[in-house]
């Protein structure tokens, strides 16, 4: 029998918690694109360059895209440029680590569609990381006195709602289509849809500086990253742990926000804090057995109550 040292998935592990701090520093990179460009148009710039890498790096992969997968990537985008394009919204008067953490919510969201649409039930680590997250919501809305979300707030909520619509989405889609041509659909059609909201809603043109170049260029090229390294990392450690790792992404925000000196209250932090711990548990497909000693002194305390019962009947 062969025995897998444990640094064996430290690779992956490292490389997957990469992907997750890039998808964390998207939030504030979009802020610094919209200095030159608006919140639809740089939606547009971003997935507009993240495809023409990923075309560039598997032409031939993408020229069998199928009229399935077409019309699957156009449905996502649809789904998904509601999410991304409230993001960049948001990110227009809020400090980008608190839509980073309103925008986590996706994660406990998603079973919650499963129980709605397939009436799959609820695990445990769900239901705690829901109630976690309500919690932090609560604190973020400044201590519960009232319900301070903002409508800043509420867009932030709502891109977790639509991308947690796209990921329950993607997860039927992907059964029957090949994910890089899925992706290329994608992004490419949320890029077209977006540019398409940007001149509707009559946004000026973007003005392109050094600042606005390297913003578009890091989204592209992450994008193509995030894309083959996911791949290539969940193939070697599982699922659960992947799963912790991607949970992350709002805590890699928050850092990240916190180090260019974004202003955070007291209520923002801890609502982050807990809404970081609700992502981390929702993301488990079980909890973590309790300590032995701990296991011992729980049933020994309800056995006591047990022969206590009976003595008094």
């Amino acid at each position: 029998m062969r025995i897998e040292h444990p640094a064996a998935g430290l690779w992956p592990s490292l490389a997957l918690a990469s992907v997750a701090a890039l998808w964390g520093a998207t939030f504030l990179l979009t802020q610094m694109g919209m200095d030159g460009a608006g919140p639809f148009s740089i939606v547009a710039l971003r997935f507009g360059a993240a495809a023409l890498i990923l075309a560039a790096l598997r032409p031939q992969q993408i020229r069998r895209i199928t009229f399935y997968e077409l019309k699957a990537g156009i449905l996502l985008a649809a789904v998904a440029l509601v999410g991304y394009g409230a993001q960049a919204v948001a990110l227009q008067t809020a400090p980008s680590a608190r839509v980073a953490f309103l925008a986590a919510l996706y994660v406990p969201i998603v079973p919650v569609i499963g129980l709605v649409v397939w009436r799959r039930p609820v695990a445990a680590p769900v239901f705690i990381g829901a109630l976690l997250a309500l919690g932090g919501i609560v604190a973020m809305s400044h201590g519960g006195a009232h319900l301070g979300l903002s409508a800043t707030d509420g867009l932030a909520a709502l891109s977790a709602v639509s991308i947690a619509a796209e990921v329950f989405l993607l997860g039927l889609v992907m059964r029957r289509a090949d994910p890089l041509r899925v992706s290329f659909v994608l992004v490419l059609a949320i890029a077209l849809m977006a540019g398409g909201v940007a001149s509707l809603s009559g946004e000026a043109a973007p003005r392109w500086d050094g600042s606005l170049l390297t913003v578009v260029a890091i989204f592209g090229i992450g994008t193509a990253y995030s894309q083959t390294i996911m791949g290539w990392g969940q193939a070697r450690i599982s699922p659960e742990r992947a799963s912790l790792l991607y949970a992350t992404e709002p805590l890699w925000a928050g850092a990240l926000g916190l180090a260019v000196g974004e202003a955070l209250g007291t209520g923002d932090i801890v609502g982050g804090a807990l809404i970081v711990m609700a992502v981390g548990i929702s993301a488990m497909r079980r909890l973590p057995a309790l300590p032995l000693p701990l296991r011992r002194s729980l049933r020994a305390n309800r056995q006591s109550l047990l022969e206590t019962g009976n003595g008094a009947r």
